[in-house]
């Protein structure tokens, strides 16, 4: 994972995959976390970020999909867990793949 800290400092580049069904937007949250998040994860060195969607779609809702372009870069800064962040993130917007994305979605999930 593409992940460097330095003290208490820490820099993290990220990839996420925006995917709207029915009017409804997919996010996840941890449970020990009181924000939400658009489904995707850090990369591996070496790899790109299309292949870094496809992986972590694969891994947190078990979807195989296409990644279709690029929408959005974004740069974050925040606090978390002691650490004070400085995140890369790269959007793609609305993923298209098989079924399993849109069964990702439960409408008592907010």
């Amino acid at each position: 994972m593409i992940r460097f800290e330095e003290g208490n400092n820490c820099f993290n580049y990220r990839v996420a995959g925006i995917a709207v069904h029915e009017n409804s937007v997919l996010l996840h949250k941890s449970l020990n976390d009181d924000f939400w998040s658009f489904p995707g994860g850090r990369a591996e060195f070496g790899e790109p970020a299309e292949q870094t969607l496809m992986r972590e779609m694969r891994e947190e809702i078990g979807a195989e999909i296409e990644v279709v372009r690029l929408l959005w870069f974004a740069e974050n800064f925040f606090t978390y867990d002691g650490f004070r962040y400085h995140e890369i993130g790269l959007l793609f917007p609305e993923i298209a793949g098989d079924k399993q994305v849109s069964r990702s979605f439960r409408p008592d999930g907010v």
